[in-house]
């Protein structure tokens, strides 16, 4: 469940014309022969390069609470990237983009199972030393039924 999840925030986050036009332009991050394009700089964790253009997003999915019998939790980290020369300006306006695409929305998956998505929170401003990018990262708290 947790991968349709995640495809339909990838769905909701690239079907933003607003949202991409903010992104860098990448090739596919699973075929490095393919074209370039912003849509490109949405992919999963663990995939970013140092090397990739830059604003980009990546979704992670984390752990999963059961509530009870047929109610569910889950989070999912949307975390954007830019290079360490530049503001958080420019981070601020996706995240700001980005919840207001997500925070509250329903999502209807194939299973039948509802989804309902919350902005958990926002992280402070921070570098990640590994890559030398600057990012912020948003927590959805995903209610499933």
């Amino acid at each position: 469940m947790i991968n349709e999840i995640k495809a339909k925030v990838y769905d909701k986050l690239k079907g933003d014309p607003t949202f991409v036009a903010m992104l860098g332009s990448n090739k596919p991050f699973n075929n490095p022969a393919g074209a370039s394009a912003k849509t490109n700089s949405i992919i999963p964790a663990f995939n970013v390069k140092g090397t990739m253009n830059k604003p980009l997003v990546t979704i992670q999915s984390g752990p999963e609470t059961r509530i009870s019998d047929y109610f569910f939790t889950n989070i999912i980290y949307i975390r954007v990237y830019n290079d360490i020369e530049k503001s958080f300006i420019t981070i601020d306006q996706i995240v700001t983009r980005a919840v207001d695409l997500l925070h509250l929305q329903s999502l209807g998956l194939t299973a039948g199972a509802q989804v309902k998505m919350v902005r958990d929170s926002v992280s402070s401003e921070t570098v990640d030393e590994t890559l030398k990018l600057n990012y912020k990262e948003i927590t959805i708290r995903v209610f499933m039924l």
